[in-house]
């Protein structure tokens, strides 16, 4: 619920590049871990050069967002499956 939350109120807005018709998070949970899914939040241009995936992201800092934050928001993210 707190990671719904979290996730709703983002800023930058998740919702402006995550919805139905663009890189939608539905089944996010099925193929995420908590390492990966945390390093995707906080250095998202790091993750793409691991990854090589190609798009663009920003990075939620401990400013932007609390560890406690962080820690719901990643459980909310691997509930969706």
């Amino acid at each position: 619920e707190k990671g719904k939350a979290v996730y709703d109120a983002a800023k930058p807005d998740c919702k402006a590049c995550h919805n139905e018709k663009k890189n939608p998070l539905d089944h996010y949970g099925a193929d995420a871990n908590v390492e990966d899914t945390k390093a995707w939040l906080r250095t998202p241009k790091a993750m793409f050069e691991k990854t090589g995936k190609k798009g663009m992201m920003p990075a939620y800092t401990e400013k932007k967002l609390s560890d406690e934050d962080l820690d719901a928001l990643t459980a909310y993210l691997l509930s969706l499956k």
